[in-house]
């Protein structure tokens, strides 16, 4: 199986929407947490009160991971995300390089996508 079809179903168009829209913004700067938490949990159709428990469900992590990026985003230290989520400072930073990653796995993908939809045109 090639990235795109590993990647796909969990980081698609929803985790995209999540990670692009909800960046370092006055928006997200103004949002309370369980903000966060519901606008995550709809969008990666997970429940919400899954989303603060210990669920090792990939879905449920991946979630648990983007709204701990946003919570970083938004300038909380580790190690107070990793008191609101029981856990300690280094899970938080793991999933947030976690996010970062997929954020630029999603600008790489969107960059060799577009170029390959300009040169399949020229021909």
């Amino acid at each position: 199986m090639g990235i795109a079809s590993q990647s796909e179903p969990r980081m698609g168009e929803s985790l995209r929407s999540i990670v692009g829209r909800y960046g370092t913004t006055t928006q997200t700067k103004t949002m309370k947490i369980s903000d966060i938490i519901e606008i995550v949990a709809a969008e990666m159709d997970v429940d919400q009160d899954e989303i603060t428990s210990k669920s090792r469900v990939q879905e449920v992590a991946d979630a648990r991971a983007v709204v701990q990026a946003i919570m970083r985003d938004r300038g909380w230290i580790l190690s107070r995300i990793g008191t609101v989520f029981g856990t300690d400072h280094t899970t938080v930073m793991h999933n947030c390089r976690k996010i970062e990653q997929a954020r630029a796995m999603i600008k790489a993908y969107d960059a060799a996508k577009t170029a390959l939809t300009l040169s399949q045109s020229s021909d």
